[in-house]
C-alpha cells in the first residue's frame, strides 16, 4: 500500500512543494489532485473531506466490500486524522505565507527561514505518530482479504497514473496555472533549466532515494495484508527530515529562480495564488 499521502504529502513535503511552485509551472507537475470515486452509500462519509488527510485512500477502502460496523470504525478513524493533522494548520499558513512574502520581496530572511524549519520539524513528529497509528487502526477494521484487495486497488491506481491517466488531468491544472500567470515559453525553458540544475545539485541521488522509497512502499504493501503488520517498523516519514532540513537552500533557491525569471507582477499573483490555496485548504 503506498501511501503517499503520508511520506511525500505530509507537512515537511509541504514546505517543498510550495517553495517550488515556481519551478512546477516548468516541469508541468502539481500537488496530487486525486480523483475520487464516490459511492452512494458513502457519500455521507464523504462531506467536507474531499482534501482530507489520505482522502484517496479513504475512498478506495470504501469501496470494498464492508460491513456497516467497519463503514462507521472506518470513518471515525479518518476524522480522528483530519482532526490531528489539521491542528497543524498554523503551521501550513506559517510556512506558506512566509514564502509568498518571500516572492512578493524577493528574499527569504534567516529569522523567517529558520521559524519555518522549527514549526516544521515539531509538526513533522507529532505528525509521524498520528499516521502511523491511523495505519495500523486501518490495519485492524479490515480482514485478511480486504487487505489484499485494498493493496491490489492501489496497485492498480499506481499503474494507472504510470500511464498518463492521472498525468493528463496535472498537466491540465498545471497548464491552467501557467497560463494564468501569463508565463511565456521563454521564460518556462529558462526556469526548466535553472530547476534541473539547482535539483542536481541539491539532490544528485534522488533517483536512487526515490527506488529506495518505492522498495520500502512494496515492502510495507506485502507487510500490510500480514496480521502481525506494524506501521511503526517502516520509518514511515523519515524522508519528511532531510526535506525539511533542506527547506532554506530550497526555499531560497525557488525565490531566486522567481526573482531572475517572473517579472514582480507574475511575483505578486502567484504570491496571492499561494494564499488563496491556503485559505481554501482550510475552509476560509
Amino acid at each position: 500500500m503506498k501511501l503517499k499521502w503520508f511520506s511525500r504529502g505530509m507537512i515537511g513535503a509541504v514546505a517543498i512543494s510550495s517553495s517550488l511552485a515556481v519551478a512546477a509551472c516548468a516541469k508541468s507537475e502539481s500537488p496530487d489532485n486525486e480523483p475520487s470515486t464516490q459511492p452512494a452509500a458513502s457519500q455521507n462519509l464523504n462531506e467536507g473531506r474531499a482534501h482530507s488527510p489520505g482522502a484517496r485512500i479513504f475512498r478506495t477502502i470504501e469501496n470494498l466490500d464492508l460491513t456497516d460496523d467497519q463503514r462507521d470504525e472506518l470513518a471515525e478513524i479518518e476524522a480522528d486524522l483530519k482532526a490531528d493533522l489539521t491542528s497543524h494548520r498554523a503551521t501550513f499558513e506559517l510556512v506558506g505565507n512566509k514564502l509568498a512574502q518571500g516572492l512578493e520581496s524577493g528574499q527569504l530572511t534567516d529569522d523567517d527561514a529558520a521559524e519555518c524549519e522549527k514549526a516544521l520539524s515539531e509538526a513533522a513528529e507529532k505528525g509521524k505518530v498520528t499516521v502511523v497509528g491511523a495505519i495500523n487502526d486501518v490495519h485492524d477494521v479490515l480482514d485478511a482479504d480486504q487487505r489484499a484487495q485494498l493493496v491490489a486497488d492501489l496497485k492498480a491506481q499506481r499503474e494507472a497514473a504510470k500511464k498518463g491517466d492521472v498525468e493528463h488531468a496535472r498537466r491540465g491544472k498545471m497548464g491552467d496555472l501557467v497560463a494564468r500567470l501569463g508565463i511565456t515559453e521563454s521564460q518556462k525553458q529558462i526556469i526548466s533549466d535553472e530547476v534541473k540544475t539547482q535539483l542536481d545539485e541539491m539532490f544528485p541521488d534522488r533517483k536512487a532515494r526515490r527506488e529506495a522509497w518505492e522498495a520500502k512502499m512494496e515492502a510495507l504493501s506485502e507487510a500490510f495484508i500480514q496480521d502481525d503488520f506494524d506501521a511503526a517498523n517502516f520509518d514511515l516519514g523519515g524522508e519528511a527530515g532531510e526535506a525539511i532540513g533542506k527547506f532554506t537552500s530550497v526555499a531560497r533557491t525557488a525565490i531566486d529562480i522567481s526573482g531572475g525569471v517572473l517579472d514582480p507582477g507574475q511575483r505578486m499573483l502567484l504570491a496571492s495564488i499561494m494564499r488563496d490555496r491556503i485559505a481554501s485548504a482550510h475552509g476560509r
